[in-house]
């Protein structure tokens, strides 16, 4: 196997051991202790960031854990190897780090990353042998991250990085790795899909068939894209859900996906509309590939307005106040283009409650496979937190209050964080000294902000004015006192 160096500046581990003077008895201990940590190069056994070195490999590497994607043959060091070993990773990397840092990356290496963090989802992931622990930022921090979910499924997520614990479960990173600084050249679709970023939008996507059906499928023109999509509110108040999938009829292959988006605008419009947004995604990858292609794409969905809306869609702006401006803005910018047809259909919702599944067409079966698709998915995330709200691929500019995405129709979000800004400037300064900033978090201030905009306007100043303390009345009234004359003077 061809071995290559992960990294500009990079070098053979034992060949800096040879360079910093260990004797020939002393070099046969220290290849013992490599083989068994399972490193080769420098980069091995250095943070993610490559400045400094990973305290991990100190020490000994537990038995049936992997360190590396490498095989390695199975040593045994001696507690005096590991001494020697430590000695010579001290002389190697000086404390407070390298002082000549290593340079780009031109490889994902070799290494086998234990930590990864992916910054589009919010995540941090603890992988085990057949699991991962996710975690996110503690509320108001920057750098610690608490556990908030167990044992979740295996997947390869964001870029590796380095941690140290901070006590009480928490992780703080201390380094994550830089992108590979080579440029790729896709050569399928999902290349290009992957070059987008933004993998949560294709993390459920499913292919049957060879990767590159969906080319010869366009040309013969077999193709059928089918999505339907709504939302629970029962389930989740803030969760849009869609499937959709795109069948070649002629039996070249299948693409199946399922995207559940967290927004405070839950609607069935707004479900359509990103699996549309999905299914124009895909073929504009297609068509990245392949920029002369010909052929036709029929493309159906139950929902007229999103159909309407999809297929009037201008080619220079939308209009003010348009809701769901972000999926749109993508369609309008990227996908209205292509070098082959798309037909838009409109299919008869619900043909399952008074028609057998066998008696259907090809398109209303798939209507009502993707139906119960996306209801799968919102119930497998029962009991779990909504997923947070992120851009879909290819849109230019997000701007984000909170945890929520700011397009037109967020106004009261707007208005809410900027109340509350102003709240805690106010209620921490030492003149008020009524909140203190780490007691101002502990309140849940979504709910106080609903109870008082859903009121009157005079009650919400007589209730702000008994809170502070500051009401014409005979004596404050901040709480409810039995017996207490409840006339107001002035």
């Amino acid at each position: 196997m061809d071995l290559s160096f992960p990294c500009e500046q990079d070098c053979w581990l034992m060949q800096r051991f040879l360079e910093l003077g260990f004797s020939a008895a002393q070099l046969v201990i220290l290849n013992r202790v490599w083989l068994h940590q399972q490193v080769v190069f420098l980069s091995c056994v250095l943070n993610a960031l490559g400045s400094d070195l990973d305290a991990k490999y100190l020490y000994r590497r537990p038995d049936g854990q992997k360190w590396s994607e490498l095989k390695f043959p199975k040593e045994r060091p001696t507690p005096s190897d590991f001494t020697l070993w430590r000695e010579a990773l001290w002389q190697l990397v000086p404390a407070g780090g390298m002082l000549v840092r290593l340079g780009r990356c031109l490889h994902k290496g070799y290494t086998v990353w234990d930590r990864r963090v992916c910054t589009e989802e919010g995540y941090l992931l603890n992988y085990k042998n057949d699991s991962i622990d996710m975690y996110q930022l503690v509320p108001h921090s920057s750098r610690r991250w608490q556990l908030t979910q167990e044992n979740a499924a295996v997947e390869v997520l964001g870029q590796p990085c380095s941690v140290r614990e901070v006590g009480d479960g928490q992780w703080a990173m201390t380094s994550v790795a830089p992108a590979v600084d080579v440029v790729i050249v896709p050569t399928t679709i999902f290349d290009v899909i992957q070059g987008w970023k933004q993998g949560w939008f294709w993390r459920k996507l499913e292919i049957i068939g060879d990767r590159d059906w969906l080319i010869s499928a366009i040309e013969a023109g077999s193709v059928l894209a089918v999505v339907d999509g709504s939302y629970i509110r029962e389930l989740f108040t803030d969760a849009n859900k869609c499937a959709f999938v795109l069948e070649c009829q002629e039996g070249r292959g299948r693409i199946l996906g399922r995207l559940v988006e967290g927004s405070k605008d839950v609607c069935a419009y707004c479900g359509e509309l990103l699996g549309l947004a999905a299914i124009h995604l895909i073929l504009l990858a297609v068509n990245k590939l392949r920029p002369n292609l010909a052929g036709t794409v029929h493309i159906v969905s139950d929902c007229l307005g999103a159909l309407g809306r999809v297929v009037r869609l201008s080619n220079d702006r939308l209009p003010s106040g348009t809701k769901h401006s972000g999926i749109l803005k993508v369609l309008m910018l990227h996908c209205q283009e292509f070098s082959f047809d798309c037909v838009y259909e409109h299919v008869e919702v619900h043909q399952d409650d008074h028609e057998a599944y066998m008696e259907r067409s090809r398109v209303a079966q798939l209507n009502c496979c993707m139906d119960i698709e996306f209801k799968s998915e919102l119930w497998e995330l029962v009991g779990q937190m909504t997923p947070a709200q992120l851009p879909p691929p290819l849109e230019p500019v997000v701007v984000m209050v909170g945890q929520h995405k700011m397009t037109s129709g967020s106004e009261e979000s707007i208005v809410y964080w900027c109340n509350k800004i102003l709240a805690r400037r106010i209620l921490s300064d030492p003149k008020v000294h009524w909140l203190d900033e780490e007691q101002f978090d502990e309140v849940y201030w979504p709910a106080c902000y609903q109870a008082l905009t859903e009121v009157p306007r005079l009650f919400q100043l007589f209730a702000a004015k008994q809170t502070l303390g500051i009401a014409g009345c005979d004596v404050n009234q901040v709480y409810y006192t039995p017996g207490h004359n409840p006339e107001l003077r002035g």
